[in-house]
């Protein structure tokens, strides 16, 4: 069993639980891949949920993540939650995908936002996508903290690399960021501030690279970290150090405390922000869209 007690950066839920409606008549189906399952209100639901995760898998796959431990997705009417409703979860505790099904996903995204000009069956796609990416991702590092910026960046890279070219494009008129893709932008406050072009940037990102994937087993394998730490939680020792001897085979310098990291993230999701947060749902950190 996974210690409960670290940071889990695809988890929605940090030391608490969420609120999940799911129909009287879910039935559960084993996917022809065995090590994923789905619980649905219908089988149409429950058999498009097992083609999408397969596809999504496989896609994983091919860029050096695996999977460990069977996998449960779950088809819901509403997802509720302390930082607000969300259109998707993963929980690393259960290895359980929760994604809002189809016929109530279209009353959860909101009018205006990037999903908005998407298809339901693509946005659905979308969801199912960027949590298997957080399941694979977490299963494939065995243990290594994840900063949850990492855990965003693949999550939305591989999203927006899975669905259709055109829809793609679609997404990122919507949320546009201007070329080329800048790394400044892949941290956990401009994610806070706008998902959806945290998004757009982190695929522009993968994709400019002349190896996107190289970049996801790297942050797997805890060799590479888009994340920062903040110096307020260095002591003047510490940044002694750092001076002394840099570590330029990382993206940040070993220095500070996992503690320290990990107040340091939560500190960027209790900061004030317009609209509810979604930590680990697709990329849903404002509100659903």
């Amino acid at each position: 069993m996974r210690n409960i007690g670290r940071l889990c950066s695809a988890l929605a839920v940090i030391g608490g639980g969420g609120t999940y409606a799911l129909s009287a008549s879910a039935e559960s189906l084993l996917c022809q891949d065995h090590q994923l399952s789905v619980l649905s209100p219908t089988p149409e639901f429950s058999e498009l949920a097992c083609i999408l995760a397969a596809e999504a898998k496989a896609h994983l796959l091919e860029c050096g993540l695996h999977q460990s431990s069977p996998i449960e997705i779950v088809l819901v009417e509403k997802i509720e939650h302390a930082f607000g409703d969300c259109l998707a979860t993963y929980d690393c505790r259960d290895e359980i995908i929760r994604v809002i099904h189809p016929q109530a996903l279209g009353e959860a995204i909101e009018d205006g936002g990037p999903y908005s000009v998407l298809p339901t069956k693509i946005v659905f796609q979308a969801l199912i996508s960027h949590e298997m990416a957080h399941a694979l991702l977490e299963q494939s590092s065995q243990g290594t903290d994840l900063a949850f910026v990492d855990h965003e960046y693949v999550a939305a890279a591989m999203e927006l690399d899975i669905i259709d070219p055109r829809w793609r494009q679609a997404f990122i008129d919507a949320a546009p960021v201007s070329l080329p893709p800048k790394i400044n932008l892949i941290s956990s406050l401009i994610y806070g501030f706008d998902p959806r072009k945290f998004a757009t940037n982190a695929w522009q990102y993968f994709n400019a690279e002349a190896d996107g994937c190289e970049r996801i087993r790297q942050i797997a394998d805890g060799e590479f970290s888009f994340y920062v730490r903040p110096q307020k939680v260095c002591s003047a020792e510490t940044q002694q150090r750092r001076e002394k001897s840099a570590d330029v085979t990382r993206r940040y310098p070993r220095d500070c405390s996992e503690a320290d990291i990990r107040q340091a993230e939560l500190e960027v999701w209790k900061a004030p922000q317009s609209g509810p947060r979604c930590p680990s749902q697709r990329m849903a950190a404002s509100s659903p869209e």
